[in-house]
């Protein structure tokens, strides 16, 4: 992507890596047209470091693109997918792989940023009504008693009609 291989890199080098990032995720996510919900695995904030920093500014950028188009967007918690997607909150990398490969054995998921990414879309696809390609467990409804409600408002103050339910823990942030 041209902004690798620098262990330092200057505010402006970051800055544009950022945005580029930004403007890539926000076009994959609107190419199909618009999205019903876009969910973003929170940043993890427990560990400071220059990358975890720049990861929390590309998902707080995104939030708000996709908030300013009046899209409902959500965080959820790296441990929540986990859990959704494998049955357990403290699954590894290969597991997870593993699982979404296992929904979707006609496409080749070639690394955990790429299940990772699948499985968060199918929780969200899910939560919102569309088909999923496995049998619905337990798990899947795993907190629905606390599900949030999310009630879309626009802009200008009046409900935008959208509504739908997602769970999710707010208790720690996870990544992006």
């Amino acid at each position: 992507h041209g902004f690798g291989g620098d262990n330092h890199p200057s505010d402006q080098k970051r800055s544009r890596r950022i945005r580029y990032q930004e403007r890539l995720i926000h076009q994959a996510a609107t190419s199909q047209g618009r999205p019903d919900l876009v969910l973003i695995e929170r940043p993890l904030t427990i560990i400071k470091s220059a990358k975890v920093f720049d990861r929390y500014e590309l998902c707080q950028r995104l939030y708000g693109d996709f908030d300013w188009q009046e899209i409902p967007v959500l965080y959820v918690h790296n441990t929540t997918a986990k859990k959704w997607i494998s049955g357990r909150g403290d699954a590894q990398k290969p597991q997870i792989v593993a699982a979404v490969q296992s929904w979707y054995p006609d496409n080749r998921i070639a690394n955990d940023d790429e299940a990772d990414a699948l499985g968060i879309a199918t929780i969200g696809a899910f939560h919102v009504g569309d088909p999923v390609p496995f049998l619905v467990k337990d798990r899947h409804h795993i907190g629905l008693e606390k599900a949030l409600a999310l009630k879309f408002v626009s802009k200008t103050g009046q409900s935008a009609g959208h509504s739908m339910s997602f769970t999710f823990e707010a208790k720690y942030p996870g990544r992006c």
